[in-house]
């Protein structure tokens, strides 16, 4: 995935009040260089990208002072979406979420993979995720 296509898909995303995600693809990827980028196998058996965020990283960024109890309960979803309608391009986040009555929170990313189509072997993409 360019920087050019993740910084277009960032201003999509703010443009639909996701204003909490930063506006820069160095920003998303807090680095200025791409070696957390790995390359990763799609179906079609061409390269895609992929990188991977953490779950701890996540709620590093979302937890506050005011959520005081022990247990953490989470949500996670995988879903794959096209990026451009005249493209083959797709993008394939894993998303977390907190799941609470009482305490509100937006969903955080853990990874995401970018190709022409799904990830080829779901252990590669699940792997960091799992390990974690």
């Amino acid at each position: 995935m360019t920087v050019e296509l993740i910084e277009n898909l960032l201003e999509i995303l703010r443009s639909e009040n996701h204003y909490d995600l930063p506006k820069s693809a160095t920003g998303l990827l807090q680095t200025k260089s791409n070696e957390n980028i790995q390359v990763m196998k799609s179906l079609k058996n061409t390269n895609g990208s992929y990188v991977y965020f953490g779950i701890e990283e996540g709620l590093k960024d979302i937890i506050s002072e005011e959520y005081t109890e022990n247990t953490i309960r989470l949500l996670f979803n995988i879903d794959g979406l096209p990026l451009y309608n005249s493209s083959s391009q797709q993008f394939w986040p894993n998303l977390g979420l907190i799941v609470h009555d009482k305490y509100d929170s937006n969903p955080f990313i853990v990874a995401v993979y970018s190709g022409d189509s799904k990830p080829k072997n779901v252990n590669d993409f699940m792997k960091d995720f799992i390990q974690e």
